[in-house]
């Protein structure tokens, strides 16, 4: 996972799919997963607190208000 975060963060400048579970919280992002029959990736599943997303990188430059 920390490679597709790395990919989407510097490679395509795209918020990475931990920060999005960060945002809209892991317990969220795991229920509405599991309520539309997708898989859970296996380190979402077994979150139990804490930030999915550990990279030092200016979050915010994902989400521009407008």
């Amino acid at each position: 996972m920390r490679g597709i975060n790395r990919v989407m963060s510097r490679g395509l400048n795209w918020a990475p799919p931990d920060v999005l579970a960060d945002v809209i919280g892991p317990e969220s992002t795991r229920a509405m997963l599991e309520e539309e029959g997708m898989p859970v990736p296996p380190h979402l599943a077994a979150w139990r607190g804490g930030r999915l997303y550990t990279e030092q990188d200016d979050l915010g430059r994902y989400f521009i208000s407008g």
